[in-house]
């Protein structure tokens, strides 16, 4: 897993240096540092793509089918009404 370095005594620094108080900035990046390790903690990893990229062509093969079956079905219900409709016009 890549990890990112995040320096928080110069993002201190330069929030202080910004104009915010000391304990304020201190507050600032402790909040964004736990956010940062929360998003990449919840990071996809390829294992994770190539399962979902599995799943998806597993629903995928499913739906082809019953594409299949219907697209059949209908082609012998037309077959079926047109031999019907010309021994009806006979």
């Amino acid at each position: 897993m890549t990890t990112l370095t995040f320096d928080t005594h110069f993002f201190v620094k330069k929030l202080m240096k910004d104009g915010i108080p000391e304990k304020q900035a201190e507050s600032i990046v402790e909040f964004v540092r736990e956010t940062r390790e929360t998003d990449l903690s919840m990071a996809a990893t390829k294992g994770d793509l190539r399962e979902l990229e599995l799943k998806l062509q597993a629903e995928m093969h499913g739906h082809k089918a019953d594409i299949i079956k219907w697209m059949l079905g209908s082609l012998f219900l037309q077959a079926g009404f047109i031999v019907a409709l010309i021994k009806f016009i006979n």
